[in-house]
């Protein structure tokens, strides 16, 4: 099967996608960071590590990532990934992670 999401957060992401980038349409979607270059006919968002108002850091870029993904593409309810996050048993992880959820949310009402 082909993917219709690719979530990019590094260069070397990039070289790992590199042939899938190019089989994605219009119809597919890719949320990167802003530092990454490419071309693509995919839907591209962006996630600007530079921005200091989100609060994220290489650590929790991937969790943002995804928490965009949800509220992009309702794959399930953003409230029931919240709610999995919450359930991290150790607090610096959730801690992390709720920082990067929270800023999913404010890229993700940037674009809707």
């Amino acid at each position: 099967e082909e993917p219709n999401a690719v979530l990019l957060v590094s260069g070397d992401g990039l070289r790992v996608v590199k042939r899938t980038l190019e089989r994605l349409t219009e119809k597919d979607i890719v949320i990167k960071t802003k530092d990454v270059p490419l071309e693509t006919k995919a839907k591209v968002y962006e996630i600007d590590m530079q921005d200091r108002s989100l609060g994220l850091s290489r650590s929790n870029i991937m969790a943002a990532a995804i928490g965009l993904l949800v509220h992009i593409t309702n794959v399930m309810p953003p409230e029931s990934y919240k709610a999995v996050i919450e359930a991290i048993p150790k607090e610096k992880i959730r801690d992390e992670n709720m920082r990067a959820y929270e800023a999913a949310v404010k890229i993700a009402a940037t674009i809707k």
